[in-house]
């Protein structure tokens, strides 16, 4: 059979017969798009041989490499929206052996819009094509299935009160502050202190109930004014410079942006006896080696040495965020177009979530009743940066070392070859949501002198005293 396409219509194999796949059949019917659908594969064995919506189901989809070869398929969609994790892998890994071009419908039902997408199986009519339809990108490699979150709980703690998140244009702020004003809070207050992170809220986060401010963490002043002028209930601090490398050779303007900005809302908030703050952690501050990671470890134990007052003070920690600005993916789409891509080691892994996941468990903690406590998540296996390439450069249709060359370039200082997500003191205690962990302290918090040792710190940062400063991080962390 020779491969033709008919008036410009190219031949579609559909994976996936189930509500989604109906529904991709009779979009492309109804709209007459440019697709001249073969049949579908799917590894329901009670449909194979038979026709959904007069369209074949013509196999398994472990088959599907020789279903594009008799039936000569120019292109590829997986119409499966609730497969996530290995599931997905292996359904995408199977399209990329076929050398075509895959397409996929993203979950309806997916983490951003938990709160307003009905099943789809509910659903009678859907708006998927054309611009629904996405190629396959690095959130697939890394998706798990969504968390089960309290969203009745997140909503009690929320509702009526006046949040503010700070970082709130950065990765993570600004998918909490869009996940944050779904459970009606009185007031959002969104503070950044990118000018062009602002004017990006502005465009992206509106409504009456939301006010954007140019601010930076450092002005405790400035600080002040918003918690006390806006009666502020809860705070989510989300900002924080993050980028290893840079703040290696940087590490006083860490300490001032991480370290200070972080003490200065912890003092507000025991001030004003506020309700809660939520500290954005990272994986990096666990035994760290990094500049970025002693500053983070430092914040963490502020939090765990600030009184126990009317405030709840807790902390959250996670991996690598998938999506984040300078992200691994990011960098790696910006190199593939020049035809290569970076490696630092061979044998290196990562934890990864998506910032959709970190948001909304962040938000979770906010339901727990532990007092000073240190969260952490559930990430999974790590994943081997070596295999993550491989995959990436596959999912863009090129050949590994034939049309995208892999360089190993080495670690740079400040990283290390695998993190780690507890302390070798610490332990774990699961909480009554399964991806969500809260530390326990397997070692006794010295508090006598600690905020002593923070101001002498500070006060290096703005001597930039590079040798005291390094030498009282270390000082504080041990």
């Amino acid at each position: 059979m020779m491969n033709e396409e008919i008036n410009g219509q190219k031949r579609l194999l559909i994976v996936g017969a189930g509500r989604c796949g109906e529904l991709i059949l009779e979009e492309i019917k109804q709209k007459k798009l440019h697709y001249n659908p073969i049949g579908f594969v799917d590894d329901n064995q009670q449909i194979i041989g038979k026709n959904v919506l007069g369209l074949p189901v013509l196999d398994n989809i472990d088959n599907i490499v020789r279903i594009i070869k008799e039936h000569d398929i120019d292109e590829i969609l997986i119409a499966i929206p609730s497969l996530s994790g290995e599931s997905l892998k292996r359904v995408i890994d199977k399209c990329k052996e076929t050398k075509k071009q895959t397409k996929i419908v993203p979950a309806l039902f997916d983490i951003l819009r938990y709160m307003e997408t009905e099943d789809i199986e509910k659903k009678k009519t859907v708006d998927l094509l054309p611009g629904k339809i996405r190629n396959i990108n690095y959130e697939d490699i890394v998706k798990r299935s969504p968390p089960a979150v309290d969203i009745e709980g997140v909503k009690k703690v929320i509702e009526g009160k006046t949040v503010m998140i700070t970082g709130a244009a950065g990765s993570i702020g600004s998918v909490v502050s869009a996940q944050v004003i779904k459970f009606s809070p009185k007031r959002l207050i969104l503070i950044d202190m990118s000018e062009y992170g602002i004017h990006k809220l502005l465009k992206n986060m509106k409504g009456e109930n939301v006010e954007i401010i140019l601010g930076d963490i450092k002005n405790e002043k400035k600080m002040e004014k918003i918690i006390k002028e806006k009666e502020v209930n809860i705070i989510i601090n989300a900002a924080a410079y993050k980028h290893i490398d840079i703040v290696e050779t940087n590490p006083e303007e860490a300490v001032m942006n991480n370290v200070l900005g972080t003490y200065n809302l912890l003092k507000l908030a025991d001030k004003y006896k506020i309700d809660q703050l939520v500290l954005i952690s990272t994986d990096k501050a666990v035994e760290p080696v990094s500049a970025m990671g002693s500053t983070k470890r430092i914040c963490e134990l502020m939090v765990q040495h600030m009184p126990k007052n009317k405030t709840r003070f807790s902390a959250v920690r996670f991996g690598n965020v998938i999506g984040s600005s300078g992200s691994l993916f990011e960098i790696w789409g910006n190199q593939i177009k020049e035809g290569r891509l970076d490696v630092t080691d061979a044998n290196m892994t990562r934890y990864f979530m998506l910032t959709q996941e970190a948001a909304v468990l962040t938000l979770e903690t906010l339901v727990f009743p532990e007092e000073s406590a240190i969260f952490t998540f559930d990430m999974g296996e790590p994943f081997k940066i070596m295999d993550l390439a491989k995959k990436w450069i596959e999912y863009n249709g090129f050949e590994v070392n034939k049309d995208i060359k892999i360089n190993i370039i080495g670690i740079r200082k400040g990283e290390r070859l695998h993190e780690k997500l507890v302390h070798n003191h610490e332990g774990l205690i699961r909480t009554k949501n399964e991806r969500i962990s809260m530390i326990k302290q397997n070692k006794s918090v010295k508090k006598e002198g600690f905020f002593g040792k923070i101001e002498e710190l500070i006060d290096c940062a703005k001597k930039n005293d590079e040798e005291n400063l390094r030498r009282i991080m270390k000082e504080i962390i041990e």
